[in-house]
């Protein structure tokens, strides 16, 4: 059978998790900004330091999600992201159209809608590797924050200007952040995933990374 464009191979990752914690954060957020919009509409009778922290507080919420909208492409785009740690089921898939890969899907499933976090073209596809994080870095020894990331073409022109050092691609971390020895373990399960369905990867610098072998695709044509 020749798969068409709705049909998918799919691999489960586990969940972020962190639900009570992102409610709590969420609540705390909003019931702050709500206090600091009733003391906008009531100043007279509000203190001037109450005043000044509620203007504050204010401008860095819209700051931030102002900031958070435009780099993850629009308001919906944004609570998609947001929501992902509410959900059990999380993948990665692959969308084919005629036989052939052509589109990496990364998302979740919430009261029975498929939402995506990442939806990208097969060809836009640089590198993935696992590698520590910040945590580690500071601390100066292992931290167990460990993370799978891919990085991506941003075809639709360069949506950042590169920091010096920095590649001037997208990054976009693939499932939860954990100890060295399991993320090792998803990131090659993750590797085998892409080559079974005719992504073809190859060892980069390091056995952490891996790079889209661009001029030797092999894309398959039948599932």
């Amino acid at each position: 059978m020749t798969p068409s464009s709705e049909l998918n191979d799919e691999l489960r990752i586990a969940t972020p998790g962190g639900a009570f914690a992102c409610s709590l954060g969420y609540a705390l957020a909003i019931a702050l900004f709500g206090l600091a919009v009733h003391n906008l509409l009531h100043r007279p009778i509000v203190p001037t330091f109450s005043m000044i922290a509620s203007i504050l507080w204010i401008c860095v919420v819209a700051i931030v999600v102002s900031a958070g909208v435009r780099d993850e492409g629009g308001f919906p785009q944004y609570i998609v992201n947001r929501l992902g740690c509410y959900s059990d089921y999380h993948f990665v898939r692959i969308q084919f159209a005629d036989g052939v890969a052509c589109r990496l899907l990364v998302g979740y499933l919430l009261l029975g809608r498929s939402l995506r976090t990442l939806n990208i073209s097969v060809d836009a596809i640089s590198s993935l590797h696992w590698s520590s994080g910040q945590a580690t870095s500071m601390a100066g020894r292992d931290m167990d924050d460990w993370s799978v990331v891919l990085w991506y073409d941003y075809l639709k022109g360069h949506q950042r200007k590169p920091y010096p050092g920095v590649r001037n691609e997208e990054v976009f971390i693939i499932g939860p952040t954990g100890p060295k020895v399991e993320i090792e373990k998803f990131g090659k399960r993750v590797i085998q995933f892409l080559i079974a369905n005719g992504i073809l990867m190859r060892p980069g610098k390091d056995d952490c990374e891996y790079l889209r072998d661009k001029a030797n695709d092999v894309l398959r044509t039948s599932k």
